[in-house]
């Protein structure tokens, strides 16, 4: 069982490109302007598909979205889950910085061409304001940590003794998740997953989804400062 919920939470990018060719796509072509909507609604199929996994990981292993799992630390106490969350973002925001940086110094089409791919991905009402686009990229981050670092490595935890190698593949899974927006952001996904995995592992996924919205919160604040620059 918990193999099924490694492979269903791994899974989720394909599962959502199932039920955009199954459902989305289909649907888009019958409707006047659809497939224009269609090429902007890769967010909201991404949650569909991650409440998709949620709901059928939460039937199979309810017991790995319990709020301190997958910690291995008993017992987690408050101050323990603050200080990890700060430590937590002020790594992610770190790793953010030196990725900018690079990005600035090699001056990559690559990365640039992620970033559009992200902008284009955002539905258009939603990425006018940092109020609609904070909201649906916390509520993504809320739900990315429940199905990686709850589903996926408290099942994967089941199955190996090795937190290292859990949080490995999990990690790279997260990345791999990202592969529409570049080699670049894949790569940057899975050191993010990386420190999440070590969050969730040392106070909970609720912890790790705490400190995933606040960082996703801190990166549209930053674009959106930036464009008003």
């Amino acid at each position: 069982m918990d193999e099924v919920v490694v492979g269903l939470a791994l899974g989720t990018p394909l599962i959502q490109a199932l039920l955009m060719g199954v459902i989305g796509y289909p649907l888009a072509r019958r409707r006047p302007g659809g497939m224009e909507r269609f090429h902007r609604s890769g967010f909201q199929w991404w949650i569909v598909a991650l409440l998709v996994v949620l709901a059928s990981g939460a039937a199979l292993a309810s017991d790995t979205l319990a709020l301190t799992s997958p910690a291995q630390h008993d017992p987690v106490t408050a101050a323990r889950v603050l200080i990890t969350i700060v430590a937590g973002l002020a790594v992610l925001l770190i790793i953010e910085v030196l990725g900018e940086l690079w990005q600035a110094k090699s001056r990559s089409p690559a990365a640039r061409a992620g970033r559009e791919r992200y902008e284009k991905a955002l539905p258009e009402s939603v990425a006018r304001t940092a109020t609609g686009e904070g909201a649906l990229v916390g509520f993504v981050a809320l739900l990315e940590e429940a199905v990686y670092r709850g589903l996926a490595l408290g099942s994967m935890l089941a199955i190996t003794d090795s937190k290292a190698l859990a949080a490995g593949i999990v990690a790279i899974g997260f990345g791999f998740g990202h592969w529409y927006f570049g080699a670049r952001q894949v790569l940057l996904k899975m050191l993010i997953g990386s420190v999440l995995c070590a969050v969730a592992l040392s106070a909970g996924w609720a912890a790790a989804a705490a400190t995933h919205v606040l960082f996703n919160f801190v990166l549209v604040a930053w674009a959106h400062r930036a464009k008003r620059a």
